[in-house]
């Protein structure tokens, strides 16, 4: 099932949205959109899980867990501010091992 889902990587939230429904042929539940966030993650489609997880902040409030895949995505697209902003809210939480990664990245930035 998740190999069948085609999201483009320069496409918007709506439109990763809507080929999310297609694909699930409903609205996915967000148990669904974090899997297909992780999929995507898993095969190197960055862009694909980082607007699957996008689509999963804007249903649960900045969840804890895409909070952190979210992070990870923006690490391996080079958006290192983003990466930061997201590893500040897991490493307080759910996953204190993203405190390294956040130091890391801090220092890049410097």
């Amino acid at each position: 099932m998740l190999s069948e889902i085609h999201i483009s990587p320069d496409a918007s939230i709506e439109d990763a949205l809507r080929n999310l429904k297609g694909a699930y042929g409903r609205d996915p539940s967000n148990a669904e959109l974090l899997k297909t966030a992780r999929y995507f993650y898993a095969n190197g489609q960055y862009k694909q899980s980082l607007l699957c997880c996008e689509i999963h902040q804007s249903r649960t409030n900045k969840s804890e867990n895409s909070s952190h895949l979210l992070g990870y995505c923006a690490a391996m697209l080079s958006d290192r501010a983003r990466a930061i902003e997201c590893f500040k809210i897991t490493s307080n939480k759910s996953y204190p091992t993203d405190w390294q990664l956040l130091v890391e990245l801090m220092v890049e930035l410097e």
